[in-house]
């Protein structure tokens, strides 16, 4: 299905899920599988195809799924009002997660209220390199460019980094830095964005929603 016809994916993990509950993890799986080639929407069907009540007896597993549902919901446009619900109820327990308060920032943008999405986009940013970092943001950014000797070069004409020469780190940090772009752009700010884009530059990153 995924291979073939993606929007039938979410059909398959719905029928995996009701012959055996086990069958949730595929949920987690695939929809990550399918937001990687930027089908957001197929991705939330797929999450939700792979919901049941036992889920929430996992706290980390429901709530980092609430995360990730959420953000592919402001990545699609669809559903946002129940995605700012979702986010809000992780906010609860993770209150400073730097990923969460993105997905956040994200959805608000995606709502048309850049301005609320601009605090959360500024707590992101400024996290990634406040001495007190928690959690792999401690791997930051200044750790980044102080201990890597040899930066990943783009292997290609387009002198931009894929996601795998990037590795996961650098690419999850840009993806910050361009959300905020886009918010400051929305909020006419554009001399502020533009600082943000020249660092995705810098870092031979994409500057457009390539990066997510």
């Amino acid at each position: 299905a995924l291979a073939s016809s993606p929007q039938e994916v979410a059909t398959v993990i719905g029928a995996a899920v009701a012959q055996q509950k086990s069958n949730t993890f595929l949920a987690d799986l695939y929809s990550m599988r399918l937001a990687n080639r930027r089908f957001f929407s197929d991705a939330v069907a797929v999450l939700k195809a792979g919901e049941i009540p036992e889920n929430e007896l996992d706290p980390v597993r429901f709530y980092s799924r609430l995360n990730n549902l959420s953000y592919f919901r402001a990545l699609a446009g669809i559903e946002l009002d129940q995605a700012l619900s979702d986010i809000n109820r992780v906010l609860t327990v993770s209150p400073n997660d730097v990923g969460v308060r993105d997905t956040r920032a994200w959805v608000l943008f995606q709502m048309g209220n850049p301005q609320l999405a601009l605090e959360d986009a500024n707590f992101v940013v400024t996290s990634l390199t406040a001495k007190d970092n928690a959690g792999w943001v401690d791997v930051s950014l200044a750790w980044l460019e102080k201990n890597v000797l040899t930066p990943p070069q783009p292997q290609n004409t387009t002198k931009l980094l894929t996601r795998r020469e990037a590795g996961e780190q650098l690419w999850t940090i840009g993806t910050l830095y361009y959300h905020r772009a886009r918010i400051l752009e929305a909020l006419g700010r554009d001399e502020e964005a533009k600082q943000d884009f020249q660092w995705l530059s810098e870092h031979n990153l994409p500057i457009d929603d390539s990066i997510f």
